[in-house]
């Protein structure tokens, strides 16, 4: 083990963009083929998802602060008022569900995983979204402990959020590896004392976690 590191004990993953494609990849055709503004979907969406001070609608959503019927209905207002009359949301739910795909490596790798570590799932979502996301892969199979933001209270990159998931798992924050698809979120766990995986293409996250588990086998 590598001197002055402590072994791992926990391994926390992100849902979207690491088990599962993300969910707006068809958010770049749909604004070509609208004439829309490249980014401004996802910016109309989410905002500036990172911001800690989390005031934008989707991330009060996130944190179970308003209901998505709430936040959909201001949402299309925004949206035909920045992009057109002719905005269909319909469009834009058709487009998040375009080219979804699970990432069976990173299951396999977590089913491998799981009787040496504690894991857990940390997952910014949507309340109303639960029964959807949690079809996608075996959940309770993989995982001890799901933190959602939606019931929780709290989102990543929030410093809150990473507090009670280290608190629910009984370990310290140098004990445990976070990865994670967003840049934001990887940099909120590093500041709160994590080691973080950004995971850019999933196999090489997975090589990456194998070489920090070897590192600081206990």
């Amino acid at each position: 083990m590598m001197a002055g590191m402590r072994p791992v004990r926990a391994l926390l993953f992100d849902y979207s963009g690491v088990f599962t494609t993300p969910p707006f990849g068809g958010f770049a055709a749909l604004e070509t083929t609208r004439g829309f503004p490249a980014g401004s979907l996802l910016q109309l969406l989410w905002g500036e998802y990172g911001d800690r001070a989390g005031t934008h609608p989707w991330h009060r959503l996130e944190r179970g602060e308003l209901s998505l019927a709430d936040y959909w209905t201001d949402f299309v207002a925004r949206a035909r008022a920045e992009l057109g009359d002719d905005f269909d949301d319909a469009e834009l739910a058709q487009a998040m569900r375009d080219d979804f795909a699970v990432h069976h490596v990173m299951v396999a790798k977590v089913r491998q995983l799981k009787p040496h570590y504690r894991t857990a799932l940390l997952t910014n979502n949507v309340r109303e979204f639960g029964d959807a996301w949690r079809g996608t892969i075996p959940v309770d199979e993989l995982f001890e402990l799901v933190i959602d933001s939606s019931h929780v209270g709290s989102r990543k990159p929030e410093a809150a959020y990473f507090a009670h998931a280290l608190d629910a798992l009984s370990v310290d924050a140098d004990e445990a590896v976070f990865l994670d698809d967003m840049a934001c979120n990887v940099e909120g766990a590093e500041d709160a004392g994590l080691a973080a995986i950004h995971v850019v293409d999933v196999t090489a996250a997975i090589d990456e976690l194998d070489r920090m588990l070897a590192e600081r086998a206990g």
